[in-house]
């Protein structure tokens, strides 16, 4: 469990993620719970930020219940902590790095965020447009 200290930025946002997908789908999280092979109340616990995001096995099962698109799988395992799956063999370089730590800075103020956001997404066109 977290201790008494505001828990983590992460962690929060997993558990803001997991709720969104979960509340969309229009799933009690006891029946997600019962479904993934979980304790309803170890998920409870996560979506309100008291525990740390689960393993990698349980973050897959709860995309897969959730049905989940690609893209939302990915937000999912990237607010749990781990690669998106969309990355496949690539894995994790020190430039994703430095840009996911960068975008998860709770300091970085909103503006800078977005406009540090809009600069790799204008990158990224760029390079698929080149080839």
């Amino acid at each position: 469990m977290i201790g008494a200290d505001s828990p983590p930025a992460a962690v929060i946002d997993f558990a803001r993620v997991l709720r969104r997908y979960r509340d969309r789908l229009g799933i009690s999280r006891n029946q997600l719970a019962r479904e993934v092979g979980v304790d309803a109340s170890y998920l409870t616990r996560i979506e309100h930020g008291e525990r740390h995001p689960p393993r990698l096995h349980v973050v897959e099962a709860l995309a897969r219940r959730l049905r989940l698109s690609a893209a939302d799988r990915d937000r999912l395992l990237i607010a749990a902590g781990f690669a998106p799956a969309s990355l496949g063999p690539f894995g994790w370089d020190d430039a994703l790095i430095a840009v996911a730590e960068t975008l998860a800075d709770p300091t970085l103020n909103p503006n800078d965020r977005a406009e540090f956001s809009e600069v790799i997404r204008s990158i990224a066109r760029r390079w698929r447009n080149a080839s």
